[in-house]
């Protein structure tokens, strides 16, 4: 240890000594603070006075500037050492957190290989990944059309309604990287929320792909949890494809088995009754039928759902079940043509009643008369009569009985034929005739009138019959018209 002594020469910096003036220090000592061979700062006594320091006093000084040595080493391994505890509690709180999104991706991708194995479907799937990133997801089709949209109960995020808008070559751009690297690829962001796109596996060329959108950013493990859960999906989607084709086929072979084979074995017949879920005593209906367009799987979807069975054979559409879900089903077919066959309640029926449909159909086709889809009964007697007979010789025969009455304008002919008809179909009387047309007696009463006079009256049983089946002919060759058209005056 040093000390510096009254009038000993020295030389000081300027600013230390206009500070000791300032101050009025006389005296000073300074000690070096050591610690581990280190000079770790200066330890200074200063006075205003003049004074000469004592050997005890020399020594407590340097016991203090030891001590301060030691403290200040100290006081820096505890920096240090509160420092490397801080980076392991910092670095805890990420192992564990780390841990517990392993443990939710572990439980996550438990849960859906639980989802897989019982079978679920695929809002099921869609519905919990969409909770798995808090998020929204659409599902589409290889021509980019939503299939199937989920949303989180936690979402409240926009970006989803604006995927609308985005430039389709960008969502193609996205999905083809996607089905590339087979990683989720991110195709929009605005703001916190992000949108990811990503292709699930199973096609090498455009098929169904998954638009992802959620808040903030999503790290590694929750990317991985999305692609699993992709590949789960796209396992489930082929599995219900699967078992939708495996039932289309059972639902096939069990109809065609009804209506081809003459008698139906008894097996076939218990199936059948379980699939149609047939109550006893409910009868039963049977539709041979065309569209306009193909049908394809909105046809079999729509029989599905109506608890039918339906396939195609020979060219046409044949529909067999309860009474009251089948005449549902085709009254919602626009544009349909064929035959509804009266209702029957055994299926070992079913193979007579498809040949009759079979037949009729084929002859109405043949004569220009299936307009619409027409009751069986409608057709039954027209079918057997002309069912050798060419169509130009049907409509001489028509032609020949309703002659009379073509000559007028197309509105007060369709008037004149649908009375007539209604009233030879209502045994000549004008009370019924006039309640089912909703028109009035005295109204029916005058239009009879004006065709007997042009017809020469039907008083003759066997003209009589030959116009009512003209007129019924005539009827089935054209659109149906609504009860206000044909009451108009």
């Amino acid at each position: 240890m040093t000390a510096v002594a009254r009038n000993q020469p020295a030389t000081h910096a300027p600013d230390l000594d206009a500070q000791f003036r300032t101050e009025r220090i006389v005296s000073l000592a300074g000690f070096p603070i050591v610690a581990d061979d280190k000079v770790q700062g200066l330890l200074f006594v200063a006075d205003r006075y003049a004074r000469d320091y004592t050997g005890r006093e020399i020594s407590v000084l340097g016991s203090f500037a030891l001590h301060a040595g030691i403290a200040m080493r100290n006081a820096s391994f505890f920096a240090r050492l509160s420092e490397a505890l801080e980076d392991a509690e910092h670095s805890r709180l990420r192992l564990e957190a780390h841990v517990h999104r392993v443990e939710r991706s572990a439980e996550a991708h438990d849960e859906m290989m639980a989802m897989l194995a019982q079978g679920a479907d695929l809002t099921r799937f869609l519905t919990r990944m969409a909770v798995l990133v808090e998020g929204a997801i659409q599902l589409r089709d290889a021509g980019l059309v939503v299939r199937e949209e989920i949303r989180a109960p936690g979402y409240s995020g926009s970006l989803l309604d604006q995927l609308q808008d985005l430039d389709p070559t960008r969502i193609i751009a996205a999905l083809s990287n996607s089905r590339a690297n087979g990683r989720a690829t991110l195709l929009h962001q605005k703001a916190n929320e992000r949108c990811l796109a990503l292709a699930l596996p199973g096609s090498t060329g455009p098929g169904d792909s998954l638009l992802i959108c959620h808040e903030g950013e999503s790290d590694d493990i929750q990317l991985r949890n999305l692609e699993r859960s992709a590949v789960a999906l796209s396992i489930a989607k082929l599995w219900s494809e699967k078992r939708e084709a495996e039932r289309q086929i059972a639902s096939s072979t069990l109809l065609r088995h009804l209506v081809l084979v003459p008698q139906a074995d008894a097996a076939t017949v218990v199936a059948a009754r379980d699939r149609l879920r047939q109550k006893p005593g409910q009868c039963l209906q049977l539709a041979l039928f065309d569209l306009p367009s193909d049908g394809g799987e909105w046809l079999r979807q729509a029989a599905e759902q109506y608890g039918l069975l339906i396939d195609t054979i020979q060219g046409s559409h044949v529909a067999l079940g309860p009474q009251a879900p089948l005449t549902d089903f085709c009254s919602s077919l626009l544009g349909a043509t064929g035959i509804l066959v009266e209702p029957f309640e055994r299926l070992e029926g079913a193979a007579h009643q498809y040949l009759r449909a079979s037949k009729m159909m084929s002859t109405m086709q043949r004569l220009g008369r299936l307009t619409r889809l027409l009751q069986a009964q409608e057709v039954s007697l027209f079918a057997q009569l002309f069912e050798t007979a060419q169509p130009e010789q049907v409509d001489a025969f028509v032609q020949a009985r309703v002659a009379a009455i073509d000559h007028r304008d197309p509105h007060q002919r369709a008037q004149l034929k649908t009375t007539l008809l209604c009233y030879f179909d209502n045994q000549f009387s004008l009370a019924r005739t006039a309640s089912e047309m909703g028109i009035h007696v005295n109204t029916v009463r005058q239009r009879l009138e004006t065709l007997s006079h042009e017809l020469g009256g039907w008083e003759d049983p066997v003209a009589r019959s030959e116009l009512h089946i003209a007129l019924r002919l005539d009827h089935l060759s054209t659109v149906v018209r609504t009860r206000s058209d044909t009451s108009r005056s």
